[in-house]
């Protein structure tokens, strides 16, 4: 039985000093820089229900201390049994067409945090920054994260989402999708105009003469 929606707002993270957040945003071998998102998941007890994800945008994060901004919003039902909220900042480094298929789906978790379901529902709205810590289980702090929880009790069940991205129409993707669409319109101006030039124009020339003749 679902008990409402969890809505959970991610604002932005980035890395502690100390456990080296640069790496946060490099590429493996290169100094790329990484597409990174965050991974929001609901562990439930409930049978049928098991655990529950979805994911935000793809953003690239800044260089100083790894920051990265989101301001997505994501909602996930909330059922009888539902334990545990988890959340994984993940990255993934760029693709290439001559990469093996398992080398182009290749994710890195470089931090994680887990936050208990009946903390947040005793909460109308949660608002704070919370410690990151590295997958492998170091107990020094690895960054923050600023989450927005709020729990809405007696809603209807909503499937796993993204609710809203304020930062989707200018993340860098959209950039640059807008400007190959630009140069894509472009190309084709510049080919249509050479065609009509050097194609097309003489053969006008020549039927103007033909009617003139005529």
């Amino acid at each position: 039985m679902a008990l409402g929606n969890l809505y959970v707002t991610i604002k932005d993270a980035y890395g502690a000093p100390a456990v080296n957040a640069d790496s946060w945003w490099k590429v493996e071998g290169s100094d790329a820089i990484a597409d990174m998102y965050v991974t929001v998941v609901l562990k439930s007890e409930t049978p049928g229900v098991g655990t529950l994800m979805t994911t935000t945008s793809t953003v690239k994060a800044f260089r100083p201390h790894s920051l990265a901004k989101w301001h997505d919003q994501v909602v996930l039902p909330v059922h009888e049994g539902t334990e545990e909220l988890r959340i994984f900042v993940c990255k993934k480094a760029p693709t290439h067409w001559w990469q093996s298929r398992h080398r182009r789906r290749r994710i890195h978790v470089v931090a994680v945090a887990g936050l208990y379901v009946r903390d947040i529902m005793r909460c109308p709205v949660l608002d704070k920054k919370f410690e990151l810590f590295t997958p492998e289980g170091d107990p020094n702090p690895a960054g923050l994260i600023s989450l927005e929880l709020k729990f809405v009790e007696g809603e209807s069940a909503l499937p796993p989402a993204r609710v809203f991205s304020l930062l989707t129409s200018s993340s860098p993707a959209a950039w640059r999708r807008g400007l190959r669409f630009l140069l894509f319109g472009f190309a084709v101006g510049v080919v249509t105009y050479a065609m009509e030039k050097r194609i097309f124009r003489p053969y006008n020339k020549l039927l103007e003469k033909r009617t003139t003749t005529t």
